[in-house]
């Protein structure tokens, strides 16, 4: 009896399982290349409006002549050293000072308030170019110049901070104007 329960259970078992399978749709994923061409084309916007802010500052300033870097920022020099033919390099470690004023020239943040504690100067900044997370346009930016240069640097927000800003002082996608001074090539 006990056998012949099983075996009905069995059998019931195999007929309520032998049922046509469903057929199911395909999983659809959807494309990123959308949300990619969109990104593109914002961040193409923003390029040019940013563009036009540094081609009007260029315009209205006729003490200064602008150099356009083929990294995408413009700059000019307030101190140009004619004597010394060391530029800057990947890996060299110096001695800066810089400030970062919004696109109207306004100050954001000072010399004192961005240089290093371990320094003397507490507006100087110990910095290794290429070597340290910093301001990508400034990485670029300070290989075009030496040791007892200043120059000022116009750049676009892709070369600044980006999306992201600062902590409050510096917006997402804001283009800043940064001078820097170099004041010490430690390793030449």
């Amino acid at each position: 009896m006990k056998y012949s329960i099983a075996i009905y259970i069995y059998i019931f078992g195999l007929l309520t399982s032998c049922n046509q399978p469903k057929i199911r749709k395909p999983i659809v994923h959807k494309s990123n290349v959308s949300f990619f061409e969109e990104s593109i084309k914002i961040n193409q916007q923003l390029i040019k409006q940013q563009e036009a802010l540094f081609k009007n500052i260029i315009e209205q300033d006729t003490i200064n002549t602008y150099k356009n870097s083929t990294l995408g920022f413009w700059y000019y020099f307030n101190v140009k050293n004619k004597k010394q033919k060391t530029k800057v390099k990947s890996g060299s470690e110096l001695i800066i000072n810089y400030e970062i004023r919004d696109i109207n020239n306004n100050i954001i943040l000072k010399a004192d308030e961005l240089g290093s504690k371990n320094q003397k100067n507490k507006s100087d900044r110990l910095l290794k170019i290429d070597g340290e997370d910093f301001i990508l346009g400034l990485h670029e930016g300070i290989k075009l110049m030496q040791e007892g240069e200043t120059a000022t640097f116009l750049l676009p927000s892709i070369k600044a901070f980006g999306v992201t800003g600062l902590q409050g002082k510096i917006a997402p996608n804001e283009p800043l104007i940064i001078k820097v001074n170099v004041k010490q090539i430690l390793n030449k």
